[in-house]
């Protein structure tokens, strides 16, 4: 239990019983969640390019197939269907994930990229973290 005599299921580990784990455990999970899913998504395209190269090839492949429109979200299905490389994910210990949360900003590279198939996608805005759509160009 916290000081206000509420459950905290990291406090409440026996492990973070030791104040100063606990602070620190607590910092690092406010640190975690101050970052940004653009942040979060630079880092993980910095790291592992290969996602968004496999993510065109694979909504290029459906449009040669002759699709006309299709979810960015089923492009990246298929990709973590196809892609079992441990670590695809914007946590290191992780295996075998790509975040859904960063599926709008391949989208948005896609269209960038290929403006021959801006109708491929439908693309929302991101208001929630007040992404400004002029920062997919900042990627290489």
């Amino acid at each position: 239990m916290n000081e206000f005599n509420e459950f905290d299921p990291i406090a409440d580990l026996p492990l973070f019983q030791n104040n100063k784990v606990l602070e620190t455990a607590q910092r690092a999970r406010r640190d975690h969640e101050a970052e940004t899913d653009w942040e979060r998504f630079k880092d993980l395209h910095k790291s592992r390019p290969g996602i968004y190269r496999k993510f065109c090839e694979i909504a290029l492949t459906m449009i040669e197939r002759g699709q006309d429109r299709d979810s960015a979200y089923s492009v990246m299905h298929v990709l973590r269907f196809q892609d079992f490389s441990p670590g695809v994910d914007m946590r290191p210990e992780s295996d075998y994930k790509i975040s859904n949360n960063m599926t709008p900003f391949y989208a948005r590279l896609f269209h960038r990229d290929y403006p021959e198939h801006r109708e491929f996608f439908s693309i929302k805005s991101i208001t929630k973290q007040k992404f400004d759509e002029s920062w997919i160009n900042e990627i290489i």
